[in-house]
């Protein structure tokens, strides 16, 4: 009989009585072949008879004369068919035999893993697909896995990185989120307790303290700065301010009068400035280191002697310079007593009619 040509994927060799199918990892694209063609790189030829190799798969790869695609390795991939290897994983991917996954918010990758990595503590990533994650910034915390930094809370705040939102300290505060410090009390307020909001003004009976004070450092003694009228932090973060004290200027001394005794009723004799003051008779010592003061009229020597009046407060004589009362704006001394007419701006007589405290 007469030879018969072989169909597309099948061969024959010389002699043989009939054709056979190519063998898996083979195919023929023509027919009267006497061999058939290793399946190429990228492709399967995964039945026997293959006339028409297929591409692999993404995900898959074949080196070149196999029957089936192989799945790539774990911590590989191929993004595109027809592949002759597997690349390594791409940074943002996680790759395993069940395919490549990109990492969700609060992970990352840097590329070759079969697992996308949380985010340690003090970062965060906010995109699906991260390679890295993004520290965390002053006025936030980020915990482990966060995908959004979480701003600290009014009366906290933070330096940003690994620190969580801590507490203001005592004598602080801030009342705006996500703040990077806390603003110290102003002058003549306080607070007792770590992670205030806002300041509480001293009391009237002791209404001075230093910036940054608790309630113990209120004192009724002024110190060396003035009492401040608010303690409120702006929205944009700006803290209170607090000025130097400044003693209101007071008037020279008056002429002396040199006589053994004070005739005028209200006068006392006083010592001069520049004499040691001991508490003892003007007979004890010589009328000229002494002066008779109208201590019932006297702005400066209210109500007894005054040397020097801390803050207009009363000496061990009774007296006080009543021009010497921080904030005062209007005073005169009436009776031997300092009789308030008004204070300066943004501060008002206190009950007692004593001092002038902030207008709050």
């Amino acid at each position: 009989s007469s030879p018969q040509i072989c169909q597309k994927g099948y061969y024959s060799n010389a002699g043989a009585t009939s054709c056979s199918q190519c063998p898996a990892g083979t195919y023929g694209t023509a027919s009267g072949q006497a061999t058939c063609t290793a399946c190429p790189a990228g492709y399967s030829c995964a039945n026997t008879g293959t006339t028409t190799p297929q591409a692999c798969s993404i995900g898959y790869y074949s080196p070149g004369g196999v029957g089936s695609c192989l799945s790539c390795p774990s911590g590989t991939w191929s993004f595109s068919t027809g592949a002759s290897s597997c690349g390594t994983c791409p940074a943002g991917y996680a790759c395993t035999s069940n395919g490549a996954q990109q990492c969700q918010q609060g992970y990352y990758s840097p590329g070759g893993l079969t697992a996308c990595l949380q985010c340690p503590t003090g970062t965060y990533a906010s995109v699906q697909g991260s390679s890295s994650c993004t520290g965390c910034p002053a006025g936030y915390q980020c915990s482990t896995g966060q995908n959004n930094p979480q701003a600290c809370s009014p009366g906290t705040y933070s330096t940003g990185g690994l620190q969580a939102c801590v507490y203001c300290a005592a004598g602080s505060f801030n009342s705006i989120q996500a703040a990077t410090s806390c603003c110290q009390c102003a002058a003549g307020w306080f607070n007792d307790h770590p992670g205030n909001t806002n300041c509480q003004a001293c009391s009237n009976q002791a209404p001075y303290s230093n910036p940054g004070s608790i309630s113990s450092q209120c004192s009724a003694t002024p110190g060396a700065w003035a009492i401040s009228t608010t303690c409120t932090q702006s929205s944009s973060g700006v803290c209170p301010a607090s000025s130097p004290y400044v003693p209101a200027p007071t008037l020279k001394r008056r002429t002396v009068a040199h006589a053994p005794m004070c005739a005028r009723h209200g006068q006392k004799a006083c010592p001069v400035y520049g004499y040691n003051w001991r508490k003892a008779h003007v007979h004890q010592y010589s009328t000229s280191n002494f002066e008779c003061v109208d201590v019932e009229n006297d702005l400066e020597s209210c109500g007894g002697c005054v040397a020097f009046s801390v803050g207009g407060l009363k000496n061990a004589d009774g007296g006080r310079d009543c021009s010497a009362i921080p904030n005062v704006d209007k005073v005169r001394c009436r009776r031997g007593q300092c009789a308030i007419g008004s204070c300066q701006p943004g501060f008002i007589t206190s009950a007692d009619g004593e001092i002038c405290v902030p207008d709050l």
